[in-house]
């Protein structure tokens, strides 16, 4: 029998629109993928990618609602913000900003399209529900799905800085003169594509965060959890602002601050999503630790170490400085990270925000340490050559990207230890 629960989820919009953000950030993964100049894929595995990420997210809505008009609500919602991209499908190539006419009937076809593949994939969804394991912490899944496309962002960042393409669209917001939502997708070649695809993945970010405030505003009761949301969307029109202004001053430490700034949004929004979560949202009370404090200290150490590095391999990225300071503090991460993370993974094996966090820390150093050993001797095979290697763009973007984990999984050790553990009240002697 359905619950009162499902019934309120079912009835209400926030599950379409969290779904709807959810396929639109998996497509636009496929698409940006596909479309690297490095990987272009044919035109077939695009489209079979997108239908079957539309399809899937349809499954999901269905089976997190009961309902098969939730998938397609939430695919036509997906269509609607992918409008953002279609518009560089329908522009006319010669003619600045100019739509062509199919646009009249290509529009309606694509949301009507994504409605019913939407539809299609929940009605399958919808024969798994199972009422008993519905909630209504919604603006955690949203805040997940903004901190992988926050991530994405990064990682299109880091291939735009590898491939030396931040200037490869000299104005903004403007493309070349073009509406940035209208420039043509046949001229988004080479670094152009980079630049251009890390521009729209702002946008998606910007709205995404944008409605996961207006949602941790309405739904969330903790004032610690509806202040960082807000903070987190501030941020988020700062960041924006920046980028645009690294591209229209050619400053090259706007860059800089604009890549760590980045990371440090990521590292929020994932902090908003544990916020947000079921277990944050729980009635079960922090946990007495004589390790309690300790546990917080390491915890935050390890995210400002981690900022400062980050600032360091950006300085090392862009300007090809602080490459000693940058291996002598991550010396004293991997080190300060064993401790923090098994600590955590081994004193609180009961708690599994604790000791998932801080597993996976330590399988995310080792392949840090891994990947920067493995960049930095490629980096050092290639210098001196005109136009850098595929393979160094490749293992440096990663190795970015790892970064970012690293700072996130560190706030998120930060922020548990704080809401699961509690120093251990110290008893005060009475006197008879």
């Amino acid at each position: 029998m359905p619950t009162e629960n499902d019934a309120r989820t079912r009835g209400t919009i926030t599950p379409i629109v969290v779904y709807g953000f959810g396929i639109t950030v998996a497509m636009w993964t496929v698409g940006y993928l596909c479309r690297l100049p490095l990987i272009m894929a044919p035109a077939p595995v695009l489209f079979a990618g997108l239908l079957v990420a539309l399809l899937y997210g349809g499954y999901l809505a269905g089976k997190g609602t009961g309902s098969a008009l939730s998938g397609a609500l939430a695919g036509l919602l997906s269509s609607f913000l992918n409008l953002l991209i279609l518009g560089s499908l329908l522009t006319h190539p010669d003619k600045t900003n100019q739509v062509e006419i199919r646009a009249l009937y290509t529009v309606p076809g694509f949301l009507i399209a994504g409605a019913i593949f939407g539809y299609l994939g929940a009605i399958a969804g919808a024969k798994a529900h199972r009422p008993e394991l519905v909630n209504d912490a919604f603006a955690g899944k949203l805040a997940k799905i903004a901190g992988a496309a926050t991530l994405l962002l990064v990682i299109a960042g880091g291939l735009t800085t590898g491939a030396e393409a931040g200037m490869d669209v000299p104005d903004w917001p403007q493309s070349f003169g073009y509406n940035m939502f209208l420039y043509p997708l046949s001229r988004m070649t080479g670094g152009i594509y980079y630049e251009h695809a890390h521009r729209l993945f702002g946008t998606l970010v910007g709205l995404t965060v944008l409605v996961l405030g207006f949602l941790v505003l309405r739904r969330e009761e903790s004032r610690t959890a509806r202040a960082l949301a807000l903070t987190v969307f501030i941020m988020v029109v700062i960041q924006g602002i920046m980028g645009g202004l690294r591209v229209t001053e050619d400053s090259i430490w706007l860059a800089i601050v604009h890549g760590v700034f980045g990371q440090i949004i990521f590292a929020l929004i994932i902090t908003v999503a544990a916020m947000t979560s079921a277990t944050w949202r729980g009635d079960a009370p922090a946990r007495e630790a004589r390790s309690a404090k300790t546990d917080r200290i390491l915890g935050w150490t390890m995210f400002g170490m981690c900022v400062l590095q980050i600032f360091l391999g950006a300085m090392l990225r862009h300007i090809e400085a602080a490459l000693h300071p940058h291996i002598t503090v991550a010396t004293v991460l991997f080190f300060l990270g064993m401790v923090t993370g098994f600590r955590a993974w081994g004193l609180y094996g009961d708690l599994p925000p604790l000791r998932r966090s801080g597993l996976i820390l330590i399988g995310l150093l080792v392949l840090q340490v891994t990947m920067g050993i493995v960049a930095l001797a490629a980096a050092g095979a290639t210098r001196g050559l005109s136009v850098r290697p595929v393979s160094d763009v490749l293992l440096t973007t990663i190795h970015q990207a790892i970064g970012a984990l690293l700072l996130g999984i560190s706030a998120l050790l930060g922020v548990w230890s704080s809401r699961l553990l509690t120093p251990i009240a110290e008893e005060t002697p009475t006197g008879e």
